[in-house]
């Protein structure tokens, strides 16, 4: 037992020493994303202004377009009392998600197999894995991060239920799917096909059904559904139409916001772009069926099944975005480790100990020197994931500056060619408690007045309109791309 406590525990204390720089380091860095993150920057601070904790509010309305429940909020919420960091606040229930995943996969590991170091391998695997430390995964303060722990978690159990048929499991599943509804509504629903076809495949679906405790453990998910859908429902008339089109019917059965991809978009881009270096591994699949151990062949095919009906699922939507695959690489991970590790104890077994161990060398230094290297890089030495330019988000670092004290832009006007404005707007609401004033904003500089000071960013949106009128601009010091602008007229 003593000898099982420490394999467990050192394999959690390196999981965590190889996971929380990717995910923790420089976190608040970059300024609030444009789009998603900037709505849920939104959400959050107008639930702190308004202290109603059941209704998320955008531009001062309740928000019929994010109308996924609260959870993420709530726990952004609890952060930004605790840091008064808007940017870390946003990201942290994220980032924390993705350690509680890595950790997980050691959990899962040493309850499924009694190999936690297999769980580590997994960890490697998964941090350095490109698609989960990008735009809409651990590091921004988006919901996919936080829905896939749940995902991964109520799996977990679900999986050790069958196993062990622990009544315990069973109630740990339903408890983890509230949960993953509570964060983003339907999506935790699309792992039951999963759940159900290996239930078929071990003979498991009559005992299933069978068990007192799979009918009474369904009430834990249906009182997430009144808290969080009934609750807001009879406060906010119109809510629970607007989200059956946001999130349920609309989303699934049609194309919204253009996302109209082709049918095997996620196929292609989960191996083309989303678990980069990782592809030239993927051949090794087909080792799971060769396994000989039973549990551990078990939990191989079982994160091959989760990662192939998942991304079927996700592709008969009408709605195609590329970070809905995110819950699926925790299984991915998995299935790559016990490839990995079952090609390496094999080794060890049947050919050669030192070729074994000299094989799994050569593939942790792989991983680190690669994947894990990009990662760091993306995160260390690139504050900016590839979404709208880097042009975009200067004036949210020169607000900062004005937040701090650092510069006096009283008076001053945004010139800036959109009405979509949120990932600027939640930066003047700070300024303006911390330093009682806001800029105003200019769509065209047909608005301008004689003697206006103006900020400018966008260096193909203005420039032919500049050059006519004459005006001189005036490079922000310590910015690539912001100007000041003073109009006069002739």
């Amino acid at each position: 037992m003593l000898a099982n406590w420490n394999k467990n525990h050192i394999a959690l204390l390196l999981g965590s020493l190889v996971s929380i720089p990717l995910l923790f380091y420089r976190l608040d860095a970059h300024p609030v994303f444009l789009w998603d993150e900037a709505r849920q920057a939104t959400n959050l601070m107008e639930m702190l202004d308004r202290g109603n904790p059941f209704i998320t509010y955008f531009e001062g309305n309740p928000d019929h377009y994010n109308t996924k429940p609260p959870l993420l909020i709530w726990l952004q919420a609890i952060c930004m009392l605790l840091t008064n960091n808007l940017e870390l606040s946003l990201r942290l229930p994220s980032a924390l998600a993705g350690l509680g995943i890595c950790l997980g996969l050691i959990w899962f590991f040493n309850q499924a197999i009694d190999k936690p170091f297999w769980g580590l391998f997994a960890t490697f695997i998964l941090v350095s894995t490109s698609g989960f430390i990008e735009l809409h995964g651990t590091r921004t303060g988006d919901y996919d991060a936080l829905v896939s722990l749940w995902i991964f978690l109520a799996t977990a159990h679900f999986y050790l239920f069958l196993k062990d048929k622990k009544p315990r499991q069973l109630y740990f599943f339903y408890l983890f799917l509230g949960l993953g509804i509570a964060t983003k509504g339907p999506v935790p629903l699309m792992i039951l096909p999963s759940l159900i076809v290996w239930s078929i495949f071990g003979r498991n679906l009559k005992t299933l059904l069978k068990n007192r405790t799979f009918w009474k453990g369904a009430l834990i998910p249906l009182l997430f559904v009144g808290v969080f859908y009934g609750i807001r429902g009879f406060l906010d008339p119109g809510y629970l139409e607007s989200t059956w089109y946001n999130d349920f019917a609309g989303r699934y059965g049609e194309t919204i916001d253009g996302h109209q991809e082709p049918f095997l978009y996620y196929f292609f881009n989960f191996v083309n772009n989303r678990i980069g270096y990782f592809v030239y591994l993927l051949p090794l699949g087909v080792l799971l069926f060769l396994v000989s151990d039973k549990n551990q062949k078990d939990i191989g095919l079982f994160s091959m099944l989760f990662v192939t009906l998942f991304l079927l699922i996700i592709s008969l939507a009408g709605t195609k975005i590329f970070w809905y695959d995110t819950p699926v690489f925790p299984f991915f991970a998995i299935m790559l480790a016990v490839a990995l590790m079952f090609s390496y104890e094999w080794l060890k077994k049947n050919i050669n100990t030192f070729l074994g161990n000299f094989l799994l060398l050569i593939l942790v230094l792989w991983i680190f020197i690669y994947p894990y290297h990009d990662n760091w890089i993306k995160v260390v030495k690139n504050e900016d994931f590839e979404w709208e330019g880097k042009e975009f988000y200067e004036p949210s670092r020169l607000l900062k500056t004005a937040i701090n004290g650092e510069v006096d832009l009283k008076g001053a006007k945004l010139l800036y060619d959109s009405d979509y404005k949120p990932h600027y707007e939640v930066y003047m609401r700070i300024l303006e408690k911390e330093q009682g004033y806001r800029l105003k904003y200019l769509i065209g500089l047909h608005e301008a007045k004689d003697g206006d000071v103006l900020l400018y960013f966008q260096p193909h949106s203005y420039a032919d309109s500049i050059k006519i009128l004459g005006f001189e601009l005036k490079n922000v010091e310590g910015f690539d791309f912001m100007k000041e602008l003073k109009v006069t007229r002739p």
